[in-house]
């Protein structure tokens, strides 16, 4: 996730398709959201801040029925 995440080498300079692997992965918009509120800037920070959110919506309950699962067994 380093790789496609931004920290280490702007995505610009990298073909189209990692760019598009990068935007589904959390740690890219994470990496948007610190430099957004380093920089002062956090309108451009809104649009990860609601992709977090919803991610983190969609898949929360997952863990939750795994470790169910396990403690009834």
């Amino acid at each position: 996730m380093f790789l496609f995440s931004g920290i280490f080498f702007p995505l610009d300079n990298l073909p189209p398709v990692v760019s598009t692997i990068a935007f589904f992965t959390p740690l890219y918009h994470l990496v948007n959201i610190c430099r957004g509120l380093s920089f002062g800037n956090l309108q451009c920070c809104i649009w990860d801040i609601v992709w977090i959110i919803a991610v983190v919506i969609l898949l929360a309950p997952y863990p939750f029925r795994l470790m169910q699962r396990r403690i009834i067994k």
